[in-house]
């Protein structure tokens, strides 16, 4: 997991992980910061179908998740009017299937 901080320009470590299929990527306070920040990343050679979830207003009962992949999200986050406070996950994590209860409790683990 590779944790930093979205007011920030990307450092090269930050471009890394982003390019590194096998890490997690969490960014806190990037919400005004998602356009130049993605394209930091496209240009460094990430995958534009990295997938990237931005997580608003966590464990709060109007929790919401925005979804897309790395080529899309900025876009996206406009639509869908996100705002802080959010967390913007990037890769493997931020799949659906992943974060779901009804799927982790039908998983062959049971969800623990």
């Amino acid at each position: 997991i590779h944790i930093v901080n979205g007011q920030d320009t990307p450092t090269p470590s930050t471009l890394a992980a982003l390019r590194d299929p096998q890490t997690t990527t969490v960014v806190l306070m990037g919400v005004s910061a998602i356009g130049a920040f993605t394209d930091a990343a496209l240009d460094a050679g990430a995958d534009r179908d990295l997938l990237v979830a931005i997580v608003e207003r966590g464990h709060l009962d109007d929790q919401r998740t925005t979804r897309s992949t790395l080529a899309g999200i900025t876009a996206e986050a406009h639509r869908q009017g996100v705002r802080n406070p959010a967390v913007l996950v990037f890769g493997r994590v931020a799949d659906a299937a992943l974060l779901l209860p009804g799927v982790l409790a039908e998983s062959p683990r049971g969800g623990t």
